[in-house]
């Protein structure tokens, strides 16, 4: 399924395509894209789900699956957690 570094890349990926014009989580998810280019890949999951519980974004179920595969991977499981990422789920791909 991919490196935590690619999941992560590609869940921020998203995500900041749906919220492109929205300054402040546009920016921050640029912050977690710049973690992840300097091998900071466990604090790129802490700020994106961060980022994520902060501005209420929507993760779609395909994206949290990543999440959660990256998430174990880098055993963090407990961040998305915390974060209450679980509750923004939506439906679809």
């Amino acid at each position: 399924m991919g490196s935590p570094e690619n999941l992560l890349r590609s869940v921020a990926g998203n995500i900041a395509q749906r919220v492109r014009g929205e300054k402040p989580p546009s920016t921050a998810l640029g912050s977690v894209v710049a973690l992840i280019d300097n091998d900071e890949v466990e604090l790129a999951l802490d700020e994106l789900v961060r980022v994520i519980g902060y501005f209420r974004i929507p993760v779609l179920r395909a994206e949290y699956e990543r999440l959660l595969v990256a998430a174990e991977r880098l055993d963090s499981v407990g961040s998305l957690v915390e974060a209450g990422v679980g509750r923004l789920v939506v439906g679809g791909l």
